[in-house]
């Protein structure tokens, strides 16, 4: 590292689409109070389709989830505790284990606000 300190980010989950206009209000009301609040965070949110709903929340960050299925989900759930407990015990980063956005998203964030 070069003693830079890497921007922390704030996740929002547990909204489905923007097709639905209830989700839609929470994620762009919930979105616009954190950026007025901490603005010095960078902003994303996690939804399952992000090819729809990208375009939509801009210019906020839009990663795709996959909570709502169930196998990968529960998988990408033990990959970032292993990734954590192994960074805690190890004091090494083992980043193999985030290779994906939603995880590295996770990984990177300072807060989680769930919106389900």
């Amino acid at each position: 590292m070069t003693g830079e300190k890497q921007k922390k980010g704030i996740l929002l989950t547990g909204t489905y689409s923007s097709f639905n206009k209830g989700d839609a209000a929470m994620e762009i009301c919930t979105s616009n109070l954190v950026q007025r609040l901490h603005p010095d965070y960078d902003l994303s949110i996690s939804c399952p389709f992000p090819e729809y709903d990208k375009d939509f929340y801009a210019p906020v960050k839009v990663v795709r989830c996959y909570r709502r299925r169930l196998i990968l989900g529960t998988i990408n759930l033990l990959r970032l505790w292993l990734w954590s407990f192994l960074k805690a015990k190890t004091g090494k980063d083992h980043s193999w284990l985030i290779q994906n956005e939603e995880l590295q998203a996770y990984a990177n964030c300072a807060a989680v606000v769930d919106l389900s």
